[in-house]
């Protein structure tokens, strides 16, 4: 479904910068959201590179905006918005690009024949929409979302790695013997690099550790997604929401009874004081403090319609989740009903690398919305400023240093406050860093024991996924090997990395972010 959640839910809908989309919306529909959903399915269901012609191409954008008015999902009016924004594209039209222009201080896309009819401007090919092809600063915008659906991973051929995913190859292979762990490299949403020192290989399966935390986030952020429309009548009914208190959904539990599910996703439901400046983070190592109990409040949320979303959380997991993202190689707590959020997801890299780019790409996979972009959001902000602003909903957060996930990486800044529940008047940074930046790229991370990681560069549509690497540190280590075949290849810097660091950590540089 495409609808989006109701008005209260959207606390950070403002703060979600995707400037090129807003170029889509008109007076008649002003819905962002909505328009982006129905143009991800577009790009999903019609291949650009494949029309015939621009007829071709246009009767194919008419047949999913008309299957999404027929069926109710989104008004006629933003059906015909995002309609208009994906007919003004360059597909089918032969040898025909974007041709980004600046005229009286606006930059604006053209469509022109070929690449040498934009004299005046910058040719940007990437993207094959007039409204996405230019960025406001004249530089070109990012290729559209993009993921493998449930098809299995298809490595990027070295021949085309520079090409496609703005990496160096050569760096990329040097770094396998440098890190000696099996690692992956995601960039545009494709699979840009991978390595397995023998006898590791690509099929291998094993405990994630804590990264399971923030699978268990995430899967609550789809069970509220998929419970948005439930009608609220009392207790145990009704949408879940992070703004809940948990006992509208459990009747007993050992942590605060004031606690709402936003403490226990942040890991401060167990103070006595839940006041601002009274309250402390606690690691939740196991889930036995409080995070495991999510797995009983989606359960009981679930029992409101068993028939469609599955009578536990283990049969959710699989219908809302592996199954449409092709997640084939993934166990949660021994598939048991009840699940550990703590730990216990056995796994592989590209199963890692999936779940790290649905939330890279906002909640949506294959052209259809798996949970809200606010949900995702809130998972890789700062929850409570006051406790830890290096931690969301059971993900890790870049902060104001240069250590481990922080180096070379903007910090996760919320674009207002206060925001949600808490009260933090700022970003809370004692380094005397400030609370702005010109663009919101924090970078966020899954972290588990022994080095299984799921690191997330918005800034940059990048996902690093690793498995054993060592200690939290390195993070460092893992960026730093990646980094190297990047900038050489980046458009503004071409090898320049202390300018790029400088300006990419103090979010004065996101290319990639939409």
């Amino acid at each position: 479904m495409l609808r989006l959640v109701p008005a209260a839910l959207l606390l950070a809908a403002l703060a979600v910068a995707q400037p090129a989309s807003a170029a889509c919306t008109s007076k008649k529909c002003p819905d962002q959201l909505a328009i982006d959903d129905l143009r991800a399915r577009i790009s999903a269901r019609c291949d650009c590179a494949a029309a015939a012609s621009r007829r071709a191409w246009v009767r194919c954008v008419k047949q999913v905006t008309n299957g999404a008015i027929k069926s109710g999902e989104v008004p006629r009016a933003c059906a015909k918005a995002a309609h208009r924004c994906e007919a003004a594209a360059t597909c089918g039209r032969g040898d025909a690009v974007v041709c980004c222009e600046e005229k009286r201080g606006d930059v604006r896309g053209r469509i022109v024949k070929n690449a040498g009819r934009c004299r005046t401007g910058t040719v940007c090919t990437a993207n094959p929409t007039t409204a996405d092809a230019c960025r406001p600063d004249a530089a070109c915008g990012p290729p559209p979302l993009d993921d493998p659906g449930t098809a299995a991973w298809e490595p990027v051929p070295t021949a085309r790695v520079a090409a496609e995913c703005g990496l160096d190859p050569v760096i990329l292979a040097e770094a396998n013997g440098a890190l000696d762990r099996p690692f992956a490299v995601i960039r545009h949403g494709k699979l840009c690099h991978e390595y397995y020192p023998p006898p590791r290989t690509v099929d291998e399966v094993n405990e994630a550790f804590s990264t399971t935390k923030t699978l268990g986030a995430l899967v609550t952020g789809i069970a509220a997604w998929e419970t948005r429309n439930l009608p609220r009548t009392g207790r145990k009914t009704g949408p879940i929401s992070d703004l809940d208190r948990v006992d509208h959904w459990l009747d007993e539990f050992t942590f605060n009874p004031d606690a709402h599910l936003a403490h226990v996703l942040a890991m401060i439901g167990h103070n006595a004081n839940l006041a601002y400046g009274q309250r402390t983070y606690q690691y939740d190592i196991v889930g036995g403090v409080q995070i495991n109990r999510l797995s009983d409040v989606v359960t009981t949320a679930l029992q409101q319609d068993p028939e469609r979303l599955g009578t536990n959380l283990e049969e959710f997991t699989q219908r809302y989740l592996y199954a449409p993202l092709g997640m084939h190689a993934s166990t949660w707590t021994n598939g048991d009903a009840n699940k550990v959020y703590g730990f216990t997801w056995e796994t592989t890299v590209r199963d890692m690398a999936r779940v790290g780019l649905l939330m890279l790409n906002g909640g949506l996979w294959n052209g259809e919305r798996i949970l809200s972009s606010e949900w995702i959001y809130r998972m890789t902000h700062p929850s409570f400023e006051d406790t830890n602003y290096a931690y969301g909903y059971l993900t890790w957060l870049a902060i104001d240093s240069e250590d481990g996930l922080s180096q070379c990486a903007p910090p996760a800044i919320y674009g207002t406050y206060p925001h949600g529940l808490s009260e933090a008047p700022d970003c809370g940074f004692v380094s005397g860093r400030p609370c702005t930046q010109r663009y919101d790229a924090g970078v966020w991370a899954a972290l588990g024991l022994f080095g299984q990681f799921i690191i997330g560069h918005r800034g940059l549509d990048l996902v690093l996924v690793a498995k054993d690497m060592g200690t939290q540190e390195d993070t460092t280590r893992l960026w730093r090997a990646v980094r190297r075949a990047l900038v050489p290849l980046d458009p503004r810097f071409q090898g320049d990395e202390a300018a790029f660091c400088t300006a990419y950590d103090a979010g004065e540089y996101a290319p990639d972010l939409r």
